[in-house]
């Protein structure tokens, strides 16, 4: 009889059944070596084994074609396609600590990551604060060159910063960027949020102008689908749990014996970060004098930095205490703590104090957790996502009430409730054990949510999903890249 070709054999083999597969022979899976070891990275899951001599041949073939695929699957995410992300890295503040965070995440989990400054002008003082390590992995980012065409561009600040539509609404380098062809990467990916119960008129034209939008909650992502943007994403903050962490030095505050029961509180000097509240709410306490201090870290926001006037006057005419500020006992007001202080201020705190009235994500929320402190927070907006009762102290608030004042008078946010938080500052006061307990549960939630690590790896999964994307918009165009920038079709 005629000898069946090579390849008819092999066609009319009969499928192995599934049992058959299930009863895995040890021997046959290690002798792949090389499938062991993207087992071991997570990568793929292959299940192959021979039940008989007989079959051996025949589930060997099967399984390194198995392997073969998986394998170059498993390179190909081990190697993610080259990203651009766009922040403004020097210029200090919240979208700058959150990208820094996001990029050396993404560095150090092998991810091919140039950066670019943009959203801002920088800071000087900022740069050279740094701790060295971090300007050294950001600049390395910034002067790398991408591995051929960039397939993802982050454009990571206020959306009157990218370059789409119309172009810039301010100076700012571009994101994406353009090339001379009119064409810039294959998918863009915006990262915004913002603290009140709206969008900005004409964020969500600019918004839907790339191919999806990131913000840091449920809470943000409510608000922006309402307001018409489309293919919205959570994608969480991360904290540095390494560098803020309860174990270190604790910040000596001058005049401050270690024994005194303080409440600190960050924040820059605006309506929004509730320092009224915060007043308004230590002073109604009943704190036995010398036994109690409130140490403010803070910095001007578009007006003067005579805080303690301020908080004198705002005392004596809204408190209506003719003692103005000494009437609330020991207080003191800091600004430009260095890193290093600013995490041994967090570990010398009883409790961080954080009354504000809407929140991106909250920063000086999420560090002082991670180093172990004793949250009180407004639960609305950001911190609605991370703080609970389990690892902190909810504050309980009003409204929505109006902004009433500034660009955005018509929008609502929430108004902290001054009581709750003064009733707060006692419990704590007397059961530091409560405080204790409460800060150790935050740090455990911070490292097991919010870690650099954690978040690296949820970026990575979307990035795997952009890649899947970008191929099947390809094979659906012969491979053109999407316009950018004026003129440009949504």
């Amino acid at each position: 009889a005629r000898k069946t070709p090579r390849r008819s054999r092999a066609r009319s083999l009969r499928p192995i059944s599934k049992p058959a597969l299930r009863k895995s022979s040890r021997l046959e899976r290690q002798s792949y070596t090389d499938l062991s070891r993207a087992r071991r990275r997570g990568r793929i899951r292959v299940v192959a084994a021979a039940t008989s001599s007989a079959m051996a041949s025949r589930v060997r073939a099967t399984v390194l074609a198995v392997v073969a695929l998986a394998l170059a699957v498993a390179k190909r995410r081990h190697h993610p396609a080259s990203v651009a992300w766009h922040a403004p890295f020097f210029s200090g503040g919240g979208y700058c600590s959150e990208a820094t965070a996001f990029v050396l995440a993404l560095d150090r989990a092998g991810v091919h990551v140039s950066i670019d400054h943009h959203g801002d002008s920088q800071s000087g003082p900022y740069v050279t604060g740094l701790p060295q390590e971090t300007l050294r992995a950001l600049m390395k980012m910034n002067s790398r060159q991408p591995k051929g065409p960039v397939e993802v561009a982050v454009c990571h600040s206020e959306p009157g910063a990218w370059h789409v539509l119309n172009g810039l609404s301010w100076a700012s380098s571009p994101c994406p960027v353009i090339r001379r062809d009119g064409l810039g990467p294959s998918y863009v990916v915006g990262r915004t949020m913002f603290e009140t119960d709206r969008l900005p008129d004409g964020w969500p034209e600019r918004l839907n102008a790339v191919d999806e939008i990131w913000v840091p909650t449920e809470f943000h992502k409510d608000i922006f689908e309402k307001a018409g943007v489309r293919d919205v994403h959570v994608v969480g903050e991360p904290v540095d749990t390494t560098f803020f962490n309860p174990n270190g030095p604790r910040y000596a505050i001058e005049g401050v014996a270690d024994d005194v029961f303080v409440v600190a509180s960050v924040f820059k000097w605006e309506k929004r970060k509730g320092w009224d509240v915060l007043l308004k709410a230590w002073h109604a306490a009943k704190l036995p004098r010398g036994s109690a201090a409130l140490v403010l870290l803070t910095n001007a926001y578009h007006g003067d930095d005579d805080f303690e006037r301020q908080a004198d006057v705002f005392v004596k005419e809204q408190l209506g205490d003719p003692e103005g500020l000494g009437a609330l006992g020991t207080v003191k007001f800091l600004s430009g703590l260095s890193g290093e202080d600013l995490a041994a201020l967090y570990r010398r705190a009883d409790l961080v104090a954080l009354p504000t009235r809407g929140e991106g994500w909250g920063r000086p929320h999420v560090e002082a957790m991670a180093s172990g402190a004793a949250v009180a927070a407004t639960a609305w907006s950001g911190p609605t996502a991370y703080l609970d009762e389990t690892n902190g102290f909810p504050l309980r608030w009003s409204g929505p009430v109006l902004v009433g004042d500034g660009p955005f008078a018509d929008h609502m946010w929430a108004e902290p409730d001054a009581e709750h938080l003064a009733e707060i500052f006692e419990r704590a006061r007397n059961d530091p054990s409560l405080c204790a307990a409460l800060g150790a549960k935050a740090r455990k939630d911070m490292v097991t949510h919010w870690s650099p690590e954690v978040l690296a790896k949820q970026v990575v999964r979307h990035l795997d999903r952009i890649h899947l994307t970008i191929e099947g918009r390809h094979k659906e165009k012969g491979g053109r890249r999407r316009r950018y920038g004026p003129g440009a079709e949504l």
